[in-house]
């Protein structure tokens, strides 16, 4: 189940970065997740499609992403993001990378496909976040809270995204010769970051490098949200009613977007934004 308007896909059609990203705590008890496609529309994060999907599947993202593409066509509009913003669930890369295929091939045959340039982008807030549960899963978290040289050199892997492509590789030996300590912890880290960032997910994915667009956190704001706004697995009919609402809010912001009425902001995120933010920020610092 797609939930979306004529406008929001015609709005959707006209950025250039979508970001995306999928709920379990807000989905109705049948369905496995709420998947959420946001735009940076006019300089601002704002949500335009909500999918309902019974299964997290390379075919069901791929379905998705083909119905907005039709959908556009039909009213006339193209859906041709040029970046895309998502978590590291791949399903979800594989489907992107498959309609892109798949457009490439049409497009040789002289048909016009809609993601023949897209760039696709892990989302930074995740990479931390999945390194950080890694760290606590192993044991690590009070040598990282209490030990500044393993702290500094756990938050160094978390850095790595913004390190030039060209010089990935050897920073990555570098960390990974170096750990502060001889410690068996330390080297099950070690052995997870090959495993999981170099093995499962390829390096193009998350070695974003200094694109203005780093993190998809917003859209994790987002989520928190409609948690707080729709409750924890909500009837279909409360989650179709609730909908209704987030509809008024868009329409409402979008709106003051163009007519350049940026006095009122918008509630669409929760405070947790800010509080990724900051700690990308100091990330980045780590880097810089």
């Amino acid at each position: 189940m797609i939930f979306s308007t004529k406008v929001f896909i015609e709005m959707l059609c006209e950025c250039e970065a979508i970001l995306t990203d999928g709920t379990f705590k807000t989905r109705p008890i049948m369905f496995a997740q709420v998947y959420v496609i946001m735009g940076k529309y006019l300089g601002e994060v704002i949500p335009f499609v909500w999918c309902l999907t019974p299964k997290k599947t390379q075919p069901r993202y791929e379905k998705i992403f083909n119905i907005l593409k039709k959908k556009a066509d039909k009213y006339g509009g193209k859906f041709e993001p040029q970046q895309v913003y998502l978590d590291f669930e791949v399903a979800a890369i594989n489907a992107l990378e498959n309609v892109v295929s798949s457009d490439l091939n049409k497009a040789m045959d002289m048909s016009i496909g809609s993601f023949p340039n897209v760039v696709i982008h892990g989302c930074w807030y995740h990479f931390t976040q999945s390194i950080y549960r890694n760290i606590q899963k192993i044991g690590l978290a009070s040598m990282y809270e209490k030990k500044k040289d393993a702290q500094t050199w756990l938050r160094s892997f978390m850095a790595l995204p913004l390190v030039k492509h060209s010089a990935l590789d050897a920073s990555v030996k570098l960390l990974m010769d170096n750990p502060p300590a001889s410690n068996n912890l330390l080297n099950q880290f070690i052995e997870y970051f090959q495993n999981q960032w170099i093995i499962r997910v390829p390096s193009k994915y998350w070695n974003i490098g200094p694109i203005h667009l780093r993190s998809n956190n917003a859209v994790e704001a987002y989520k928190n949200r409609l948690q707080h706004r729709f409750g924890m697995h909500p009837q279909l009919w409360n989650f179709n009613h609730f909908l209704k609402g987030e509809e008024s809010l868009v329409t409402m912001r979008t709106k003051q977007i163009r007519s350049g009425n940026y006095r009122e902001k918008m509630i669409l995120f929760s405070t947790n934004a800010q509080r990724a933010g900051k700690k990308i920020k100091s990330l980045a610092r780590l880097y810089e």
